[in-house]
């Protein structure tokens, strides 16, 4: 039988020595042994040969219909367009054990039983020991059966209706042949494991029939022609050729072979040139060989695809399924591989104009080896908190940034954003695309709840806009039930519990603990992904130390700019950074912000009036307060600007020179003093009536007052209403109408205590005037002490400021100089 005519598929349960010798042989379709200890080896070649019936009913539709092997063979004899389709000889050893193993085989084992003669496929099945129960009825299409010495009586019963296989003698070879119930034969089986002893000598043989003693036991040769008789039981190992490598290597290349029905596995280590090529400099920078068609298509491994028999470049495509990727994996499963992979491919395939990447590393650090490339915005550690959230801000103002850019260019979808920017089209826009990589996914809901609801929008909301997502996790739980769906895509990797398997839980079963980096795709075919280096070195030795190497590479062949950096406030600033005097004459600098790394401006005499500052131990309060009279000092004269200071800890006393100092008060009465001498003065600012032209024209009568300026410094408010002091009452009066007279407060208090705390009758009278807050570092337990503004534990210096009809902003606040100069 030529190959055209037959082919062979081989499947050997325990070890691989049985059908070894044959893996030479063009009539081979596949050979697959050792599936007793991998259970993705067994799903893979239930799926091939399953795959394989598909592909034969297929092609006898294709070829019109016809209604078997039989008639296509006769159309292929008039028609050799069609492709080849030998009937296929399905060997299975240690089937019983195959049955064990995964009971699903029985079902098609069945199936191939009531079509496999009309397509071609006939099953030879052998086994040790064989429960008829587990046949399920798959003995009726078994009509030949081969029984050879059994272990009892029952055993032949069950494979030939009688206990002769039983009363066989103990030696190799001796058994019965059954079809149905015509035939019922004794044989000797042959044997071609015995060495070569060259070509036969037919000269010497006798022309004549041989004579064939009677023994004991009937042969098929005289012992003289080299009859089977006279092997002994134990058979002696040879070291030569065996006659069936002979005629196997006689059949290597006598015939084209046959379409393979099984692949190779996929390989335990791959790299990403092995997948798309090895990179190369070109215009866009290092870029790898194989570039996928369109934006957004990413190389990332090996895809296995048993049923269809193909194996070919497993791509990772961001344009659909709403551009959002969960992976989902057990520990040393190889998530931040895959991630690393997907970054460096990103890089390898598209230019930092195509893309930009951000990351949160939540977990092990693995991604920060990948900061150095051109693509690479920033990537934030889990122990840099600030650097985390101003990352996860960062993405959040480019979703805001995007959102306008649609509305102003009249763009309705991404697909006409990446074509405007290929097209050099909208220049304001550095990249077209964001990816946004989180790396330990669950720990935002657990260690940071700050930026939970911030990255749920983006994943609610980014898709649209170009902004992609793709978070590393445990497990599938660790995304809220309602953002779930928002993950259009799913990768699994090996998982603690298959049961877990949001995808198909009889495929999760099959993926082995081990190599890293076997992958469930959501399309329920298996890949492995490729490891994050283009040396040709498929290893994992020194992953990070490599990744970091092509890092530099790359940008060092990218001509152009780079993403945009994440901006991270400096947690010490010093006053000397701030605008001077002759740059900024009136407005007072206490800071940067954190969104520009611009200076923060407070317009204290118009539009701030007064500042509310909030902050526990070591935050910053009192340095504030120096420097905002220092910085008032600087701007201002004596004659328009008078300070009172109330410093209940003597914190302030050398802050502010006499020349500008109008009172000083460090205890709870002398503070209840000060504020009525202050009172006194503020009754003159308010005239008593106004004149007919002043009433009729407000600008005619210019200021209320002539008198300076009076801003008061209170440190710790809260050190002077203890015990139910209320020191600052005369000021009440004033509060509503202070910019009009001149009078402006800059307020510290603690946060501890502040949710009571701030319904003090002198605060609220400052919130409900529209005061601006500041709310340093904190314990979040205190609740709201802002609309939406919690406090949380900041570096000292930092906090959010508040203003009406303004974003809360994040600002680090400049360090004091002390009086030599010097910052404090």
């Amino acid at each position: 039988h030529p190959p055209e005519a037959l082919a062979m598929m081989l499947v050997d349960y325990k070890g691989g020595a049985t059908f070894a010798p044959f893996a030479g042989m063009p009539h081979v379709a596949g050979l697959i042994t050792n599936l007793e200890n991998d259970a993705g080896l067994i799903e893979r070649a239930h799926t091939s040969l399953a795959g394989e019936i598909q592909r034969r009913q297929q092609v006898l539709k294709d070829a019109g219909n016809v209604a078997d092997i039989s008639q296509y063979a006769a159309e292929r004899a008039v028609r050799p367009d069609l492709p080849p389709l030998p009937h296929l000889l399905v060997v299975i050893d240690e089937f019983g054990e195959l049955l064990a193993a995964k009971p699903d085989f029985i079902e098609l084992f069945l199936s191939i039983g009531r079509i496999g003669r009309s397509i071609g496929v006939h099953l030879l099945l052998s086994s040790q020991r064989i429960e008829g129960g587990k046949l399920r009825g798959l003995d009726t299409y078994l009509s030949y059966r081969l029984g050879l010495r059994t272990f009892s009586a029952e055993e032949s019963r069950t494979v030939l209706d009688t206990p002769d296989a039983f009363h066989l003698p103990p030696l190799p070879g001796f058994g019965y042949l059954k079809v149905d119930t015509s035939t019922y034969e004794r044989f000797k089986a042959g044997y071609v494991s015995g060495p070569y002893r060259g070509p036969a000598q037919r000269e010497q043989e006798p022309s004549g029939p041989a004579a064939l003693p009677y023994p004991a036991y009937n042969t098929l040769a005289a012992p003289e022609a080299g009859a089977p008789d006279a092997e002994p039981v134990m058979l002696k190992r040879t070291v030569g050729a065996t006659e069936l490598a002979v005629m196997v290597d006689q059949l290597r290349t006598a015939a084209e072979p046959v379409q393979r029905i099984w692949l190779p596995p996929l390989p335990a280590t791959l790299t990403l040139d092995a997948v798309a090529g090895p990179a190369d400099i070109t215009a866009r920078g290092l870029h790898l060989a194989q570039q996928a068609p369109g934006p957004m298509k990413i190389p990332l491994g090996l895809l296995d695809d048993p049923a269809r028999q193909r194996q070919g470049p497993w791509t990772l495509d961001l344009t659909t399924a709403g551009g959002h990727v969960a992976i989902i994996g057990g520990p040393q499963s190889g998530k931040t591989t895959l991630l690393r992979s997907l970054i460096l491919s990103l890089a390898l395939t598209h230019t930092p104009r195509d893309v930009a990447v951000y990351g949160l590393d939540l977990v092990g650090g693995g991604l920060h080896a990948l900061a150095g490339l051109p693509h690479t915005g920033g990537i934030a550690g889990r122990a840099d908190r600030e650097r985390v959230r101003r990352t996860a801000e960062d993405v959040r103002g480019m979703l805001a940034a995007r959102e306008e850019l649609f509305r102003t260019h009249g763009i309705d979808s991404i697909d006409q954003l990446r074509a405007a920017h290929a097209a050099g089209h909208l220049s304001e826009l550095p990249s077209t695309d964001i990816v946004f990589v989180i790396d330990g996914f669950g720990a935002l809901r657990d260690d940071f709840e700050e930026i939970d609801d911030l990255v749920t929008d983006l994943l609610q909301r980014g898709g649209g806009y170009g902004i992609h997502i793709i978070a590393a996790m445990l497990r599938w739980n660790d995304v809220r039930m309602a953002t779930q769906s928002t993950f259009g895509t799913r990768l699994e990797l090996r998982l603690n519990d298959p049961g877990d398997s949001s995808i198909d839980r009889r495929l999760a079963e099959a993926i082995a603990p081990g190599p890293p980096g076997r992958v469930l795709t959501d399309t329920k075919l298996i890949a492995h992904a490729a490891l994050p280096r283009i040396d040709a070195q498929a290893t994992t030795d020194d992953l990070g130390t490599v990744a970091e190497q092509t890092a530099r590479a790359i940008e060092a062949a990218w001509p152009g700019e780079r993403a945009p950096r994440v901006k991270v406030l400096p947690t010490r600033l010093t006053a000397t950074a701030l605008p001077t005097p002759a740059a900024e004459a009136r407005r007072v600098p206490i800071g940067l912000d954190q969104n520009a790394l611009a200076p923060v401006l407070l317009d204290l005499f118009e539009r701030d009036q007064h500042l509310l500052i909030l902050g526990d131990d070591e935050c910053g309060k009192t340095n504030l307060l120096r420097l905002i009279a220092q910085q008032l000092i600087d701007r201002y004269p004596k004659e328009e600007l008078v300070f009172a200071v109330i410093d209940p800890r003597r914190s302030l006393r050398n802050t502010v020179p006499e020349p500008y100092r109008g009172g000083y008060a460090h205890t709870a009465r002398l503070a209840a003093g000060l504020a009525t001498g202050i009172a006194t003065e503020l009754d003159k600012r308010i005239p008593e009536e106004f004149s007919p032209e002043e009433l009729t024209n407000p600008q005619a009568g210019g200021a209320l007052y002539t008198s300076p300026r009076i801003v008061l410094l209170i440190d710790d408010y809260d050190a002077l209403t203890t015990a139910g002091q209320q020191p600052l009452t005369p000021f009440l009066p004033y509060v509503p109408s202070a910019p009009d007279i001149g009078l402006h407060f800059v307020v510290t208090r603690r946060v501890a205590g502040a949710s009571r705390g701030l319904y003090d009758p002198f605060l609220l009278a400052l919130r409900e005037s529209g005061t601006s807050g500041l709310v340093l570092s904190g314990d979040r337990t205190e609740g709201q002490l802002f609309p939406g503004l919690y406090a949380t534990p900041q570096p000292a210096g930092r906090g959010t400021l508040v203003r009406r009809g303004q974003a809360h902003r994040l600002i680090q606040t400049a360090l004091a100089q002390d009086h030599f100069g010097h910052d404090s």
